[in-house]
């Protein structure tokens, strides 16, 4: 997965095209953030979620359950993870 990478978000109820940014690769072991221009399988980072419509949500921190989110691309899973910031 690259920046610029288009797939779909499953957020709760909401199924919407996304374009993904990658903004660093996580050290699993040290937790230090590393910046890359792609991802491999695996592997934790932060990005940013770019949608087409505005998608009503909340942080994993305040409301677990509308704090996750899915990213599939062509039936399979691509990745999961968790709202850490949104832009209001």
């Amino acid at each position: 997965m690259a920046t610029g990478y288009t797939c779909i978000m499953h957020y709760h109820t909401n199924i919407e095209e996304c374009t993904i940014t990658v903004m660093a690769e996580i050290d699993k072991k040290t937790k230090e953030e590393n910046k890359v221009k792609y991802l491999k399988s695996n592997c934790r980072a932060k990005i940013m979620i770019k949608t087409n419509n505005i998608v009503c949500g909340e942080k994993f921190e305040t409301l677990e359950s509308l704090g996750r989110f899915t990213l599939r691309d062509e039936g399979k899973t691509i990745a999961v993870g968790k709202v850490l910031k949104y832009k209001k």
